[in-house]
């Protein structure tokens, strides 16, 4: 029998990705490419009052951008992997959101001491101290290509080789706009197991 993929064996496809982490921001009016949107921080998990190393496995990435107003050249968004020492808090009308739990029976809930991200309302999100691993590579690919979403387009990245994109404690990825222009509103959802 050839060797096992945990993540692809018969009976795990439904669970592979029990947790969704989404948002959407407000209107967003012409953002300046760097500017970020969304970032997903793994922060540990809680065992007995302290935060140990649990990453996070991250099956897929889906973006979909709603322009309100029509600009005057196309839209596109990079996802990037980064190191996060400080969150962000920062933003008009930014707000955290947290993982939702698809198979509440088996798997426990994520509060956002543990696993958040902060969204973006009518404006770039600040503060913090969020490195990119590299600001000229976004990482892997999406539909749109090398990490950018086309206005009014639906995006999903998945790992090429099937192998979900680990994310360690301290760790995390931030979406952030590559070329914006007019208004609209951006949604993101990041699918991944924890164990």
């Amino acid at each position: 029998m050839p060797g096992s993929n945990y993540f692809l064996d018969a009976g795990n496809v439904s669970v592979a990705a029990p947790y969704v982490i989404a948002g959407k921001t407000g209107v967003l009016t012409a953002r300046s490419a760097g500017d970020p949107l969304f970032t997903l921080v793994n922060l540990g998990r809680l065992f007995e009052g302290v935060l140990k190393s649990v990453p996070l496995y991250v099956s897929q990435v889906r973006m979909k951008y709603i322009p309100t107003t029509a600009g005057t050249s196309a839209c596109a968004f990079e996802i990037h992997e980064c190191l996060v020492t400080a969150q962000r808090t920062t933003g008009t009308a930014a707000k955290t959101v947290t993982p939702t739990n698809r198979k509440r029976n088996t798997y426990p809930t994520i509060p956002a001491t543990e696993v958040n991200a902060w969204v973006a309302g009518t404006d770039a999100t600040g503060g913090g101290t969020i490195v990119i691993d590299d600001t000229n590579s976004p990482f892997d690919m999406t539909d749109g290509g090398a990490g950018t979403l086309e206005l009014g387009s639906t995006s999903i990245w998945r790992p090429m080789d099937m192998v979900p994109l680990t994310i360690e404690q301290g760790r995390g990825m931030e979406v952030r706009a590559a070329q914006h222009d007019g208004t609209g509103i951006l949604y993101v959802a990041v699918d991944f197991l924890r164990q």
